[in-house]
């Protein structure tokens, strides 16, 4: 099983025939809002409940103005080593971060090895 922290990847995850299966993984707001965890222990914990064998942390997305903002969790997973980086899909075009360099932010994809220990997030 796939877990997202991020959003917007969807298909980049499904691979062509569709078949893996995605989950988001967020936090759910009045009115049917979905956003990234704010925080990294909740964000452990949640990926330790679900049981993922990969997870992808997504850029956050400006997709009004086609740029991408940067997705604290990307720091939080590479903190702990029962998450492994296995790859790194390339970034969507014209998705560039906010007052960084004109290239697409990548998709870093990682193995989760065992329990995520919320003694390697930042203090």
């Amino acid at each position: 099983m796939l877990g997202v922290a991020g959003t917007f990847s969807q298909y980049l995850e499904s691979d062509a025939g569709l078949t893996n299966r995605v989950q988001f993984v967020g936090t759910r707001g009045p009115n049917g809002a979905f956003d990234i965890v704010r925080s990294c222990r909740v964000l452990f914990a949640e990926l330790n409940a679900g049981s993922y064998d990969y997870v992808v942390a997504a850029p956050n997305r400006d997709v009004w103005n086609h740029l991408t903002v940067v997705n604290p969790q990307v720091a939080w997973l590479q903190a702990d080593p029962n998450a492994a980086l296995v790859k790194i899909i390339p970034g969507l075009k014209l998705n560039y971060p906010r007052g960084g360099p004109r290239q697409p932010e990548p998709f870093p994809v990682y193995r989760i090895k065992g329990q995520l220990q919320p003694s390697h997030c930042p203090r």
